[in-house]
């Protein structure tokens, strides 16, 4: 459980790390046609609940990490490996 947390968490952290990179992100998520107005939350180590919080968040954009997986090599070479089906499943 704890590598498919962390590998969510890179994934949400790459997302996150730039303006660029979020632009990026919600363009997949255009063309995976989610209707979610939210983004995906990182989590504070500091807060109880925030990975919940972001786990709950990442996983209505699965498809669009997946869609960012296939267009961005930078996201596809990110350390510790990119989020696969079981990591989504154990979420």
């Amino acid at each position: 459980m704890h590598s498919s947390i962390s590998k969510i968490r890179s994934a949400v952290r790459y997302v996150r790390a730039s303006a660029n990179r979020l632009d990026r992100f919600k363009v997949c998520i255009k063309e995976v046609r989610i209707q979610d107005k939210s983004t995906v939350q990182y989590d504070c180590p500091t807060r109880w609940n925030s990975t919940y919080i972001m786990l709950e968040s990442a996983l209505k954009f699965q498809k669009a990490f997946k869609r960012l997986g296939e267009k961005c090599v930078e996201y596809a070479v990110l350390e510790g490996g990119v989020p696969n089906i079981d990591d989504w499943e154990n979420a």
